[in-house]
């Protein structure tokens, strides 16, 4: 069994200071606030709330809600201080001081752990979407399992983009006129949507499916072969290990334009700037047929909440809106043969969008 969190607050006052003193010359009134008294009460009631959920689990859901909204409102006041501030790097500093403040109070946490160790080189590993599919947490109770399970709740719109996806993969198969539909997973990570999908496919619906899975991680790809092996569906699968960055600038990919019926994006769009999404967009578009779709996931920087992920994970995107996200895709479509019509989607929560880029069976370039 794990103790609860005992920190006295002469203890917690000697980290703040500690903190304070990568500041001293370089910071302001509001950097020294924000740690001396928002963060010290803020780690003070850590240690209550933690305390507080292991002697009355009954009382776990209201003392779950307010707690969270402390969470958020530590990270809003964070957040004001370092546009205060003006200066990029310094709130990067305040950012890793306020998470090695934390950083007792869920080193039992795998999830944030993951995120914060990266041991893929990169957060959002397939395996950190295994555990938030899964809500996967810490054992030891308290604020330790809390805080995954904030995470997870907030974070619900990723579990709807998995949803979302595998409907557009029903009916992508259902609508098939094909002996095999041929779809390419772009970034494939855990392939969990497809072990979920194989088990709600049934009768005419588990049409032939050939799979082309692509991700630059050797793990994920050692993990996804090992899933993907035992399912029906798919029915035969091709397996690449290489970067979107070579994807973009390969020749041999070049060579098998309009060789797909439906290609698939669901959680890389967010991590690359615009001329490189632009180019990635625009060798996933020139793969699909005519009467094809490539449909692309993306955040939105207007309803999705990042400084959770920022503060407390390390964890950070390239932030976009609807008309942004357009533009882009619409400039990545110049130069390809056909017509193509794009569509707007939007996963449960609103929080994340999706493109539908249809190639046209009839048409001039657009």
């Amino acid at each position: 069994m794990v103790l609860p969190l005992i920190e006295s607050s002469s203890a917690i006052e000697q980290r703040i200071e500690k903190a304070i003193d990568h500041f001293v010359g370089k910071g302001s009134k509001a950097v020294r606030n924000f740690f001396s008294e928002d963060v010290k009460g803020f780690l003070e009631e850590v240690q209550s709330f933690d305390e507080e959920l292991r002697a009355n689990p009954e009382t776990y859901i209201t003392t779950r809600n307010i707690f969270r909204a402390k969470c958020n409102r530590i990270i809003e006041v964070g957040e004001e201080v370092v546009k205060s501030v003006k200066n990029r790097q310094i709130g990067k500093i305040i950012k890793r001081q306020f998470r090695e403040l934390l950083a007792p109070c869920y080193k039992e946490n795998p999830f944030i752990m993951r995120g914060l160790q990266k041991p893929r080189g990169y957060p959002g590993d397939y395996m950190m979407m295994e555990m938030g599919y899964k809500r996967e947490t810490s054992q030891t109770g308290g604020f330790a399992g809390e805080l995954d399970l904030y995470f997870f709740d907030r974070y619900n719109c990723i579990v709807c983009r998995k949803e979302k996806i595998k409907n557009y993969l029903r009916e992508a198969i259902q609508k098939s006129t094909r002996k095999a539909i041929r779809v390419f997973t772009l970034g494939g990570g855990s392939s969990r949507e497809w072990a979920e999908l194989d088990q709600e496919l049934s009768g005419n619906n588990r049409k032939r499916v050939l799979l082309t899975y692509l991700d630059h991680d050797e793990e994920a790809l050692r993990f996804s072969k090992n899933r993907l092996g035992v399912l029906k569906t798919p029915n035969l699968v091709e397996y690449c290990n290489e970067s979107l960055l070579r994807f973009r600038d390969s020749s041999e990919w070049h060579e098998r334009a309009g060789s797909f019926d439906f290609v698939y994006a669901m959680g890389i769009a967010d991590y690359f700037p615009d001329k490189l999404l632009c180019e990635i967009s625009h060798r996933a578009m020139e793969l699909v047929s005519p009467g094809g779709q490539f449909v692309i996931a993306h955040k939105d920087k207007e309803r999705f909440f990042f400084p959770l992920l920022d503060w407390i994970c390390d964890w950070n995107f390239v932030h976009r809106g609807e008309t942004e996200f357009l533009a882009l895709i619409g400039k990545a479509r110049k130069g390809l043969n056909g017509a193509f019509e794009v569509k707007i989607d939007r996963e449960k929560t609103g929080e994340i969008i999706f493109l539908i880029v249809t190639r046209k069976k009839k048409g001039i370039a657009s």
